[in-house]
């Protein structure tokens, strides 16, 4: 029914600026042929909106009066406009049920899915904080059932979660945009209508909804033998290298810490890669997606800073997780970490750092860092925002798990 009616509708239009034109045809000829031409290139700016194919449907009439001129019979002026007429509404036709099609062929291909056997360990271990003494081993720990209160926060971790609610805008304005618009059942109405539509909303397609598999990314290779400092310029992944020459400098270059606001952007990118807003795709409601990826890192680290820094590299980089078993166990992996493939992953105890650091992640800062000798231990925060909260059962500002990383000068 609704396609008879798109028909009819489509065929009154076309009816009315047919017999316009024939009108103008047969009283100024080819000169009515360009007024015509004029007047629908104008409307057309106008409708190019609401009506996609009026102002090309007008183009062939006028090129069609041109060709014909004034002096021709009636008959082949009336029977050449509805042969146009025609072929036009056979087109919109066709073109609105193909593109009706590509759009249910879409939907099955990223269908809307339930997350709930996905997150069903939430509900069967509710978050809970596991504060680890300074002393005590993993297997030692103690169990606090304090609740979880955002006001608890510190200023650093209450400030953190609102740049980064508020500076992640791309990946929604692009994939999750298409894929919410994909099942809004308005798509398929304005495919259907074509003309109607395709001008008026842009569509969905497979190339902005896709995102490349994750492969199993090696941690950062070490830089070469003679170590270089890296002047990181503030746009990310741009670096500039200035060879290292004299003794002094390549005794500091193997033997200075990087700032904090290095380790600081290790940080930031490891969480901004691994929870990519755009992976997380179009959540109509909680525990319910179309597009979802699993969390995974799909790029190599680069790091982000305005100051010179000796070179490092993150060694290992593993996923500490605090609500899938009865304690803390981190994901033993030779790469980075990627959640669909955990399942075949070994998992260990923390150890004394991390067993140290994870009480300070719980409120009071979103990463702990220690120095040691030959290599930096760090623990950062994987920290629930507004954005989480969207699939995950919990609150705002709630620790969801952590990264545990080595850092160890390139040689």
């Amino acid at each position: 029914m609704q396609l008879v009616n798109l028909l009819a509708i489509h065929a009154v239009i076309l009816a009315i600026s047919s017999s316009f034109f024939v009108a103008l045809h047969k009283q100024y000829g080819r000169f009515g042929s360009v007024l015509m031409c004029s007047i629908g290139f104008a409307a057309g700016s106008v409708l190019q909106f609401v009506l996609a194919w009026f102002t090309p449907h007008v183009l062939l009439l006028s090129i069609f009066g041109i060709v014909i001129g004034k002096d021709v019979s009636q008959r082949v002026r009336v029977g050449g406009t509805l042969i146009i007429s025609s072929v036009v509404l056979f087109l919109l036709t066709w073109f609105g049920i193909a593109e009706r099609s590509r759009i249910i062929a879409l939907q099955q291909e990223f269908p809307v899915v339930s997350l709930k056997e996905r997150l069903a360990y939430e509900e069967a271990s509710k978050p809970v904080e596991r504060v680890f003494g300074a002393d005590r081993l993993p297997s030692e720990a103690i169990v606090s059932h304090s609740p979880f209160v955002e006001s608890d926060l510190s200023a650093e971790i209450k400030d953190s979660l609102t740049q980064s609610e508020k500076g992640d805008h791309y990946g929604y304005s692009s994939r999750v945009r298409m894929l919410e618009r994909l099942h809004d059942e308005r798509a398929e109405n304005f495919a259907l209508a074509s003309g109607f539509g395709v001008g008026r909303m842009l569509l969905p397609h497979r190339i902005y909804m896709t995102l490349p598999e994750p492969e199993s990314v090696p941690f950062e290779e070490a830089a070469p033998e003679t170590p270089s400092y890296r002047e990181i310029d503030g746009v990310l992944g741009r670096t500039e290298q200035t060879d290292v020459s004299s003794d002094a400098e390549l005794a500091a270059a193997t033997t200075s810490t990087p700032s904090s606001a290095y380790l600081r952007s290790t940080y930031d990118f490891s969480v901004s890669e691994f929870l990519d807003t755009a992976a997380f795709g179009y959540v109509p409601s909680r525990q319910q997606a179309a597009g979802f990826e699993p969390h995974a890192f799909r790029n190599k680290f680069r790091h982000r800073s305005k100051q010179t820094e000796p070179t490092w590299s993150v060694k290992k980089l593993e996923l500490v997780s605090l609500l899938k078993f009865d304690e803390p166990r981190v994901y033993v992996s030779e790469t980075l970490p990627n959640m669909k493939e955990l399942d075949q992953v070994e998992t260990r105890s923390l150890d004394a750092f991390e067993a140290k650091s994870l009480p300070h992640l719980f409120r009071e800062t979103n990463v702990v860092t220690e120095d040691r000798p030959d290599e930096i231990r760090m623990l950062g925060s994987l920290r629930a925002d507004t954005r989480c909260l969207k699939c995950h059962s919990v609150e705002r500002g709630q620790l969801l798990g952590a990264f545990s990383y080595r850092l160890a000068p390139s040689r």
